[in-house]
């Protein structure tokens, strides 16, 4: 029984100038990003060399067993300047009977440690340890099969200011939210 970390990367800032603002926030209606819902060159999956097959697209097969766990973690791509991105749902689409194979994903919050660069201290010259929550979504194989989900996650914008350059979602008020739809193998 393993641990299968999978790391979803988004390109916020494309999402946003391709798409721009909804409320899915409120109203739950969330858009699909690229063609056919697929999020092409507006996610990017990752996992470990030896857990998964087509990474760095927006589809990734990981590889998992009976009693394997998955877990997924998101970034943006631009969280240092503007944007932050959170998965809020994941919505099973094939096969039908998709709970004989996976348990349902559940969100989960854990507190950390781990280091960051010590500001005090010459550029990569010194860290210190640090707590700091770590947020994911968590599901465990019940049997092997090929599932394919939809995952809708939200947009935040830390600026708040209403601009091109990542406004209008600020103050804790959604910019956003897409989906798309990888798979599991």
């Amino acid at each position: 029984m393993a641990v299968r970390d999978v790391l979803i990367v988004v390109d916020a800032q494309r999402i946003v100038q391709s798409y721009g603002r909804n409320d899915a926030g409120r109203t739950g209606e969330y858009v699909p990003l690229g063609q056919g819902g697929e999020g092409q060159g507006f996610v990017y999956m990752f996992a470990t060399y030896s857990d998964a097959r087509g990474e760095g697209s927006s589809e990734l097969d990981i590889g998992a067993n009976a009693g394997d766990t998955i877990r997924w973690r998101m970034a943006s791509i631009s969280e240092g300047n503007n944007y932050s991105c959170f998965m809020t749902h994941f919505v099973f689409t094939g096969p039908a009977n998709y709970s004989e194979f996976i348990t349902e994903p559940q969100q989960k919050y854990e507190t950390i440690k781990t280091l960051q660069i010590d500001k005090k201290a010459p550029m990569l010259r010194g860290v210190v340890p640090i707590e700091r929550d770590d947020f994911y979504w968590e599901a465990t194989m019940i049997k092997p099969g090929r599932l394919v989900y939809h995952t809708k996650f939200l947009v935040f914008c830390s600026d708040g200011g209403g601009t091109t350059t990542g406004g209008g979602g600020g103050n804790n008020d959604p910019y956003g939210g897409y989906q798309w739809d990888p798979f599991i193998d």
